[in-house]
């Protein structure tokens, strides 16, 4: 009896072209498998980095809280600004190193009664 072989002309085109939507199918999955990849890395890390500004966020929160508050405004406006309730007197305390600055200060202020320009002329020509 006469055999017939599996490949014949006809066979052998729907073999290659199965064969061939085979391998399309597997670059496309993997393809579409390494983007899932990556954009699942992408989403670990914008979730990573959401945490982080959500902390930022409650310690600057927690912040404007803190400077909004009426004590620190005066406390601010005591020390920075020098300023006082009415009828209260500040009190400068001054230390000894302050003391023997302003003394010096005070010789070094002292006005000479010769003109500028005899000022100057002593200073670059001597007496």
């Amino acid at each position: 009896m006469f055999k017939r072989s599996f490949f014949t002309s006809g066979n052998v085109i729907y073999l290659v072209a199965a064969f061939t939507i085979f391998i399309y199918l597997m670059f496309s999955i993997g393809s579409r498998t390494i983007q899932l990849y990556g954009s699942k890395a992408e989403a670990d890390g914008l979730k990573e980095e959401i945490a982080a500004l959500e902390q930022e966020n409650k310690h600057l929160l927690k912040n404007k809280e803190l400077v909004t508050s009426d004590a620190y405004i005066e406390k601010m406006a005591r020390e920075e600004l020098g300023m006082s309730r009415p009828g209260e007197q500040p009190v400068i305390i001054l230390s000894d190193a302050d003391k023997s600055s302003e003394a010096e200060n005070a010789a070094t202020t002292a006005k000479d009664p010769r003109p500028y320009w005899r000022q100057w002329w002593d200073m670059f020509f001597g007496n």
